[in-house]
């Protein structure tokens, strides 16, 4: 079977790019040279967008409103690499698609933006009916190994679709299959051994978004509980600029969009040094202390919860109890009879209580992954291979991650959007 364009991955990024192409060739003239008859995507699963359709707890936070300017820190180290990619096809031009394929939007307080259904199945069907109308799609078939044809002309796939030994030929090739997070949704990461046989970069796969494992972890017993700003570094790097964010704690693990966010940059074996109390310097907040401790029958528990530094930042007291005792501190202790060094001792545990990574959780609960394929493989203008120019990537294949809220979602549908203009522009020529 031989067709002009194979798109590997009906993901996110897959279906934004079929239903781009979709519309494209219904808007224009019959003289172009595209035939959406010679187009087809294929999954590995036996439905397209399964990982969609777990986005946003099943809600799909399409994207982020406000300015996409707002966007780019959102990415770590690498979202200035990607920010003319995010103008051209902004948040803005990303609701304006979803709203001409029948899908109506809202806004939250919070600037998500979701489908007014609030149905991440409602979000893969309009994409997929529109993909539908004129592209051809095939499902439970899996890529085993891509093949360059001579002189660079395209590529030969071999696929395996029940059993069978299929091959397909193809001009252009846009891969959007995934990472490897939620594998169960068909994004195994099994495409970068291929990328790698083909000589193509890829940076070591991490998982993203995703809770962590410290050594002697002693929260447990407050599972549950959040506290709202929380800053987490590596022990001797400096405090990075970026917003205090909720920590969660859970019965074994750290979670919340502090822990998940700070995620990506994890390995075992690093040191890590939470402050929960980012607003106060530790000597303002030591001396405040000090001052106020001075002859107060208060217990320490109590006391500690009251400063109007903790109740501003929502610190609650059942945490404060786990840092007393951690502290050596009996809770109930009056604060007057605590001594000048186990009261610096304590309030320093506020500012930089220092864990060794054990590991994270696995990749069936990352939320994306960090890493892919490298972006120094590309021209970032047109999301072309430099290597093989017939070839394009568009999404969580590539080594970009964002926070949550909608960020990987927006790449995917920005990145998807400019490798099909490129693909046009490259096959209209």
């Amino acid at each position: 079977m031989k067709y002009d364009l194979i798109i590997v991955g009906g993901g996110a990024a897959g279906l934004y790019a079929g239903a781009q192409l979709a519309t494209y060739c219904d808007r224009e003239s019959k003289e172009k040279k595209i035939d959406p008859k010679n187009i087809v995507i294929i999954d590995s699963s036996p439905e397209l967008g399964k990982k969609l359709l777990l986005t946003g707890a099943g809600q799909c936070n399409l994207t982020q409103a406000g300015s996409i300017k707002n966007f780019i820190s959102h990415y770590g180290e690498k979202g200035s690499k990607i920010r003319s990619l995010l103008y051209a096809h902004n948040n803005s031009d990303t609701m304006q698609f979803f709203e001409s394929l029948g899908l109506r939007l809202f806004e939250r307080e919070d600037g998500k933006v979701f489908p007014q259904s609030l149905s991440a199945k409602e979000v893969r069907n309009v994409l997929l009916a529109r993909c539908k109308k004129n592209i051809e799609i095939q499902t439970n078939i899996k890529l085993i190994d891509i093949k360059v044809l001579a002189e660079n002309t395209g590529f030969e796939l071999s696929l395996e679709k029940e059993n069978k030994q299929i091959v397909m030929q193809t001009r252009f090739l846009l891969l959007s299959c995934g990472g490897a997070s939620y594998p169960k949704t068909g994004s195994d990461g099994s495409i970068f051994p291929i990328l790698k046989k083909m000589g193509l970069s890829i940076v070591k796969l991490k998982p993203a978004l995703v809770p962590f494992f410290v050594d002697n972890y002693p929260f447990k017993e407050i599972s549950g509980i959040a506290i709202e700003a929380v800053h987490i570094k590596k022990v001797g790097e400096k405090m990075a600029k970026k917003p205090f964010e909720p920590l969660l704690f859970t019965h074994d693990s750290f979670s919340g969009p502090a822990a998940l966010h700070f995620s990506r940059y994890l390995d075992q074996g690093d040191k890590i040094s939470f402050d929960y109390l980012p607003a106060c310097k530790e000597e303002e907040l030591l001396t405040e202390v000090q001052t106020k401790a001075l002859g107060n029958n208060k217990q320490v528990a109590s006391f500690f919860s009251q400063l109007p530094v903790l109740k501003e930042a929502g610190i609650p007291k059942r945490f404060v109890e786990v840092i007393c005792q951690r502290s050596s501190i009996d809770p109930k202790t009056k604060i007057s009879a605590v001594s000048g060094k186990k009261l610096r001792a304590l309030v320093h545990l506020f500012k930089s209580d220092v864990f060794r990574v054990s590991r994270t959780k696995a990749w069936q609960l990352a939320m994306i992954t960090a890493g892919g394929v490298s972006l120094e493989e590309l021209d970032l203008k047109s999301l072309s291979s430099k290597k093989y120019p017939s070839l394009f990537f568009a999404g969580e294949i590539l080594d970009i991650d964002g926070d949550s809220g909608g960020y990987n979602l927006q790449f995917a549908f920005s990145s998807a959007k400019k490798a099909t203009e490129s693909i046009i522009a490259s096959w209209e020529k």
